[in-house]
């Protein structure tokens, strides 16, 4: 630490981010529905609130097993939620990609208040 000073703001930065991923992780997972819950994890992952490009013009490289598990949802819930999303034009879906065209209305629609 004393050969490089900013060291140790640089680890307090990375370590604030990781505990801002976690709790924000952990609030998607307490989303009740599980339509909105894959919406908020989607939004996430693919950074679309912060309106980071992908690579690849097909969009991220995100399965629908993945997705499942990372919103604790089954496959098939995430498969209909996917399809549901691409019907409105929030998504764009290939294979193992996806691209969020509709961030904000996804957005909107994750955290909704639940009925």
């Amino acid at each position: 630490m004393a050969e490089l000073p900013g060291l140790a703001v640089a680890l307090g930065a990375l370590a604030n981010e990781g505990m801002n991923l976690a709790c924000r992780s952990a609030r998607e997972l307490l989303v009740g529905d599980t339509t909105r819950r894959i919406a908020a994890v989607l939004v996430r992952v693919t950074a679309a609130d912060e309106d980071l490009a992908p690579t690849s013009a097909q969009g991220f490289l995100l399965s629908q097993s993945v997705l499942a598990d990372m919103s604790n949802a089954s496959r098939h819930s995430t498969m209909r939620a996917l399809n549901d999303f691409a019907g409105m034009g929030w998504i764009r879906k290939r294979y193992n990609h996806v691209l969020v065209t509709d961030a904000d209305a996804l957005s909107a629609f994750a955290w909704a208040e639940e009925d």
